[in-house]
């Protein structure tokens, strides 16, 4: 009986661990997507109701997926006065090109 009432505990705890894991991975993806959000908020080149949509563009495509080799986690290393005036401040490098591509093609959808 003492033996069944371990391996409950057992079971109870790694639950508990996995859920505590879950809420702490929601809890990172959130201060990342809030941290990008501040930082590509400042983009002083688009007109201020177009901001949102384009930062929420350029987050997912690379939180998500799509054309791009790169992630978010590639995209937050980047300097945050880049996003003041992206289209001269973004390195010319293959993650600068890479972005500044994904921006225009969000600036373009937003615009339509």
């Amino acid at each position: 009986m003492a033996h069944t009432n371990m391996t409950g505990r057992a079971w109870l705890l790694a639950l508990c661990a996995v859920s505590s894991s879950s809420a702490l991975a929601v809890d990172f993806a959130a201060a990342r997507e809030q941290q990008f959000k501040q930082a590509c908020m400042t983009d002083a080149t688009v007109a201020a109701g177009q901001r949102e949509a384009l930062c929420r563009c350029v987050f997912e495509a690379f939180a998500y997926g799509g054309d791009t080799r790169f992630g978010i986690t590639d995209v937050l290393a980047l300097d945050a006065r880049v996003w003041e005036a992206p289209d001269q401040r973004l390195p010319k490098s293959a993650l600068g090109d890479n972005v500044r591509s994904i921006r225009q093609a969000c600036v373009r959808e937003s615009a339509r």
